[in-house]
């Protein structure tokens, strides 16, 4: 007799009777079934976006207890046993996103719920169930929480404005409030106290829209702008480029160069810069210059020698 059956006395056990005729021996398996007990009971989890998932559950007994992994299906956080909940089985179930594309799986395998990269669509209640049909299966509840560190979606581009006219920068943040956002230009943080910029924010579904705007442009407001966003999980920034377009300054200090017979070199100063060219009109003083004259207008290909700009006419 055992005082206290356990699964220790499972085994086997062997009767032997003897006299001095002979001996005799019976074997007999004891198997005492147990309930399920938790080896791993899983706890409630966050976890970063994209990161990879894995919540283990694990129970022993005798015989040997199932695990399973259930998701709970539409809204509400009530886990009363009375309430009317329905439940998904998890195996390894394929979810689309429909707010953001893409296409996430999660697993339940071998005890495990586990993700390649989580998504926010796997942030819910799920729960897990031992049983081995000793007793009533044991359960336990977890809530896991999805967070989403600062990030941007896509790339920031050109924006281009002409000098004097107002120029706008947008970014659009993504991730978990509270969202801060700065913006900088060739590195340094803008002051914002200027009355030349302002920033105007908006608060969306999914995270915090910023719009930059210049209220008269300058030749030294075009180049790099960073958007910059952080929150308590990570933080990210998106790069732009701001051009500036503005006519270009008239040529100085203009003289003769030189003259050849089918030639003349015109010698001018001027500041370069990018996509800037230059054409030479001349007419021929065969004569006075009058309503009929005709005038000849040619491209110029340049050649510089420190700010000295100059080009050759030939006939």
């Amino acid at each position: 007799m055992f005082s206290d059956l356990s699964a220790r006395h499972s085994g086997d056990y062997t009767c032997r009777v003897s006299n001095h005729a002979a001996t005799v021996n019976y074997t007999a398996t004891l198997s005492v079934k147990v309930a399920p007990t938790w080896m791993k009971e899983p706890l409630d989890t966050a976890v970063l976006l994209g990161a990879p998932l894995n919540v283990e559950c694990a129970a022993k007994g005798y015989p040997p207890p199932t695990v399973t992994w259930y998701r709970k299906i539409g809204e509400g956080m009530s886990l009363s046993p009375e309430s009317s909940e329905q439940w998904q089985l998890l195996e390894n179930m394929i979810w689309d996103d429909k707010s953001r594309s893409g296409t996430h799986t999660v697993r339940a395998q071998n005890g495990t719920l586990s993700a390649p990269a989580t998504a926010r669509n796997h942030q819910g209640i799920y729960r897990c169930s031992s049983d081995n049909g000793v007793g009533p299966p044991l359960v336990k509840h977890i809530n896991l929480t999805v967070h989403e560190p600062a990030h941007f979606e896509g790339s920031g581009g050109n924006v281009s404005s002409v000098r004097g006219q107002s120029a706008s920068l947008a970014c659009h943040a993504l991730g978990d409030a509270p969202l801060t956002v700065h913006w900088t230009h060739m590195g340094v943080r803008l002051d914002l106290n200027s009355y030349r910029w302002t920033v105007s924010e908006v608060r969306t579904v999914d995270g915090l829209r910023s719009v930059l705007q210049l209220r008269a442009a300058e030749r030294a407001d075009a180049g790099e702008y960073r958007c910059h966003a952080h929150n308590q999980f990570g933080r990210s920034e998106v790069l732009m480029y701001l051009h500036i377009e503005e006519p270009p300054e008239a040529p100085k200090a203009i003289r003769l160069g030189g003259v050849g017979s089918r030639w003349v070199r015109l010698v001018w100063r001027s500041t370069p810069r990018a996509g800037v060219y230059f054409t030479a009109t001349f007419t021929a003083l065969l004569a006075l210059p009058g309503a009929n004259s005709e005038h000849t207008t040619a491209n110029l290909t340049l050649d510089s020698s420190n700010d000295d700009r100059f080009m050759e006419l030939q006939s």
